[in-house]
């Protein structure tokens, strides 16, 4: 009878101890040009990565573009991670758990040659409107700033397109996403005026709380090993470009 009862539990438990190991799920916004997407599937250097460091760790499917407000509460109530994220204090409170830091680099203002240029915050609230996505890591450092002449738009490529076509005079990011989804769009380098560096930010892998401590602590591990093999170099140079 006890055997009984003990292959009964065995049987009712492991499909669930199954489920739960296999229902992690790797969620992006699209950020060029480390995380993007062709026809729906998922590339780039950050890809790759978090596809490494996560492989045999439970992780169910292709990664999924996420727009970025559903992946900041995904990441807070569902056992995801997210292949992209900026560091800031907002995102700090929500519990994250920041698994390994992908680069820095600094925001900058962009405006269009024959248009007047701004050097930092002080100059740039004189202008009418600034292509950014609210719920972003650059919306935030604008509205601590006491900005409100920010012109929301959904992703990086319609903040540029928005710049192009005159309906915005400012946009706001990470100098390597500025200048990438600017050149990716067939748009001319030289038509941009930049500020000087204003604010310096961080981009990491990171994970929902839910997450089992020994999944995060394997990330860990994983990344560090690619470093001390001289792996991660070639690779975060890549995002940094």
């Amino acid at each position: 009878m006890i055997v009984r009862l003990c292959l009964w539990l065995i049987c009712l438990c492991l499909p669930l101890a199954l489920a739960q190991a296999e229902d992690i799920r790797l969620i992006y916004f699209r950020m060029p040009p480390f995380a993007d997407e062709t026809d729906g599937k998922a590339f780039g250097p950050a890809v790759t990565l978090a596809q490494e460091l996560t492989e045999g760790l439970g992780v169910a499917g292709p990664p999924i573009h996420t727009p970025l407000k559903r992946l900041e509460h995904e990441l807070r109530t569902e056992r995801t991670i997210a292949i992209g994220l900026g560091r800031n204090a907002r995102r700090e409170a929500l519990g994250f758990v920041w698994v390994a830091e992908l680069f820095e680099d600094d925001f900058y203002f962009v405006t269009l040659a024959g248009h007047p240029a701004v050097t930092g915050f002080d100059d740039a609230r004189s202008l009418d409107h600034i292509a950014c996505n609210l719920g972003s890591a650059p919306a935030d450092v604008l509205l601590d700033h006491g900005f409100t002449n920010i012109e929301n738009a959904n992703d990086l490529r319609s903040e540029a397109a928005k710049l192009h076509a005159g309906h915005v005079d400012g946009w706001f990011d990470l100098r390597v996403f500025i200048d990438y989804t600017w050149r990716s769009l067939g748009y001319d380098p030289a038509d941009l005026r930049w500020s000087k560096p204003v604010y310096h930010h961080s981009i990491w892998i990171v994970a929902s709380p839910l997450i089992e401590p020994s999944v995060i602590e394997t990330m860990r591990q994983r990344f560090d090993e690619l470093k001390r093999q001289g792996k991660l170099e070639p690779l975060l140079a890549k995002l940094a470009q």
